[in-house]
């Protein structure tokens, strides 16, 4: 799901995201469905175009910091 993500910074449809990442597109339709229950992503306008959710882009920065155990070395 991760490489999903990433490829969501910008909205898309999920054919072009299905052709983007060279998948089958009821496969990604699926992904894309388990991504919007658990809160990653957001389906605009009830549409087929999906972007990832303003949520995550902030929980990625600190869990970037969280995941570092030793923290930063200030």
């Amino acid at each position: 799901m991760p490489i999903i993500l990433e490829n969501l910074e910008k909205p898309q449809t999920d054919k072009d995201l299905a052709t983007k990442l060279n998948v089958n597109i009821s496969q990604l339709q699926d992904w894309l469905k388990i991504a919007k229950t658990e809160g990653k992503i957001i389906s605009e306008n009830q549409s087929n175009i999906y972007v990832i959710s303003q949520d995550i882009k902030q929980l990625s920065l600190f869990d970037t910091v969280e995941d570092d155990e030793q923290g930063l070395d200030w």
